[in-house]
């Protein structure tokens, strides 16, 4: 079987209008009906070559101006209520196979993915998840992979509070996962000795649920080369009120965690220069985001985890980190520094002692005063931090303080600064 070979990264991705999607999954249909007969119920992930790619009768045509767009609702049979995973696992592969483009659901609703860990090493590093991203070595053309649903998540899903039990949405497209350990999606790496990939990897409005009180990472992209995320929400199966207490995440910088609950967990390898996650949401994991260096966040928010985010730059001498209205609400620990890392932006912390699902802490647990850079912070609840961070060490960040008038007099911290134009307002142990 001929596969037809097109230019399209010489050209860039076509619009894709109603007409041309017709006539992809029409052409994308015939293709799958034969490859069922030709390679029968058999022709699922067991016929993946050592990489995780499809092999070359297995991938259907690219059809639509030679950019693989495929319908994973019409071309490999997914529903709503039912278990998509081997059809998303295949999608992904194809797409790979092709040298890029997207994996596209055409109709909204709840589709759950209920496979078995596939579990496995790949250039020396462990890897494991219901569905995994292939590895594309660095000898290898660059790979660009876009998972897209056909509208935006409610950016807004639970109360203020804990106690306002806002119903779970379930709008757009849902990915409900069954894991009760590892990952719901991992990526293999395609390098030894560091965790990389030559692979992009951009989530574009889907959600991915993972049971209530987490015990699983959800998004373990570790490996990935690059994370691009828009319109993205990573959540827990609960109304507000009835979140459970997630997994705790190993706080080991070095280690992968295998038995602990991210929502995030970004690429570790950050000079692809092309991390990035805009308008996206987690809510109830052990640590919502832990990320690396070079990371941008621009209006992402973490809650009713234990903790929201983790810088783990491990130097400090590497790229710094930017954080672009960031929301950090009902979480144990806001920020929880596990090693060096830059950071400059603005965060805002909302809720304090009274309010967080697993008991307040700190704002920014620093004590190791392993950050550095500058935050700008604001506080719009809890009545005795209101006019402050509470912060355990971070002496080697700057941070200023924003209230409704603007920016408030002083540094909130200026131990290795120099600064002595104010008084410290941070709270402190």
């Amino acid at each position: 079987m001929t596969i037809p070979l097109f230019g399209w990264k010489d050209h860039g991705p076509p619009d894709i209008d109603a007409a041309n999607l017709e006539a992809m999954n029409a052409a994308a249909g015939a293709y799958t009906d034969a490859l069922a007969a030709e390679k029968g119920a058999a022709s699922g992930l067991a016929s993946l070559d050592g990489e995780g790619h499809l092999t070359a009768s297995q991938v259907p045509p690219p059809v639509v101006s030679s950019s693989a767009a495929i319908d994973i609702c019409r071309t490999y049979g997914a529903t709503p209520g039912n278990d998509c995973t081997e059809a998303m696992q295949r999608a992904i592969s194809a797409v790979v196979a092709l040298g890029g483009g997207t994996v596209y659901f055409s109709k909204p609703g709840v589709y759950q993915i209920d496979g078995v860990q596939v579990a496995g090493t790949s250039h020396g590093h462990a890897y494991s998840g219901q569905i995994v991203f292939p590895a594309v070595t660095f000898a290898e053309t660059p790979v660009s992979i876009t998972i897209e649903g056909p509208c935006p998540p409610p950016m807004v899903k639970w109360g203020p509070q804990s106690g306002d039990n806002q119903p779970l949405y379930m709008g757009g497209v849902i990915l409900l996962s069954n894991a009760t350990s590892r990952s719901i999606f991992d990526c293999k790496s395609g390098k030894e000795g560091v965790y990389a990939s030559n692979i992009e990897i951009v989530w574009r409005n889907i959600t991915v649920r993972a049971p209530n009180g987490a015990k699983c990472n959800a998004l373990d992209m570790h490996s990935a080369g690059s994370l691009r995320t828009e319109g993205l929400t990573v959540d827990v199966n609960a109304s507000a009120g009835s979140v459970t207490e997630p997994l705790a995440v190993p706080n080991e910088p070095n280690i992968v965690p295998v038995t602990g609950a991210i929502g995030i967990h970004a690429p570790w390898d950050g000079n692809m220069a092309n991390v990035c996650l805009r308008d996206t949401e987690v809510y109830g994991f052990g640590a919502g985001l832990r990320h690396y260096e070079h990371i941008t966040l621009d209006d992402f928010s973490a809650q009713g985890c234990l903790v929201g985010i983790e810088p783990n730059e491990q130097t400090v001498i590497a790229h710094a980190c930017f954080y672009n209205r960031v929301l950090l609400q009902e979480n144990k620990w806001h920020i929880k520094a596990i090693s060096p890392t830059t950071i400059y932006g603005s965060v805002d912390f909302e809720d304090g002692p009274n309010s967080a699902y697993w008991g307040f802490l700190w704002d920014i647990d620093d004590a190791n005063n392993y950050l550095y850079g500058r935050l700008h912070t604001h506080r719009t609840s809890g009545s005795e931090l209101l006019h402050g961070v509470k912060a355990n060490g971070a002496h080697n960040i700057l941070l200023r303080e924003i209230d409704r008038a603007g920016y408030a007099e002083g540094l909130l911290a200026r131990a290795s600064f120099g600064n002595e134009e104010t008084p410290d307002r941070k709270s402190v142990v």
